[in-house]
């Protein structure tokens, strides 16, 4: 990513008054969670009213933004999530790491590791049981 792509300026400019305030208030209150990057593209998740939880996401092309975040906001300039989660951005860059592919984080586990890691991925994601067991029974391409 190049050196700034965005600024507290920046947000601001393209929110409403109310949006950058309560979007500020968002951000102090820590409610953006899950953030990461891919190139340029970063991602994250932001606890709103009565604990919904919003997707977030921002592209930087150049000198353009492109944004979406889940919410049904839709009364110009940014929503107060996306304000709180370009504001976690500004001044919180080294939260959105970079993730590294699956085949490196693993490989230096130990088979006990493994088991408990797929155990753990399986017990949150309940739809993965089905994957894992076709890939043990030799039913999906490896």
């Amino acid at each position: 990513m190049k050196e700034k792509f965005i600024t507290e300026e920046d947000v601001f400019l393209m929110s409403t008054a109310k949006s950058f305030e309560r979007g500020g208030d968002l951000y102090l209150s820590e409610a953006i969670s899950g953030t990461y990057r891919q190139g340029n593209t970063i991602y994250g998740k932001c606890e709103g009213s009565e604990n919904q939880i919003y997707d977030l996401e921002v592209n930087f092309e150049g000198d353009e933004y492109v944004t979406f975040c889940s919410c049904p906001y839709d009364w110009g300039g940014l929503c107060k999530h996306m304000v709180a989660f370009l504001l976690t951005f500004v001044f919180e860059e080294e939260k959105f790491i970079e993730p590294l592919e699956i085949p490196t984080l693993v490989e230096p586990m130990d088979r006990e590791n493994l088991i408990v890691l797929i155990s753990k991925l399986v017990e949150e994601n309940p739809d993965m049981q089905y994957w894992v067991q076709k890939y043990v029974k030799g039913k999906l391409k490896r």
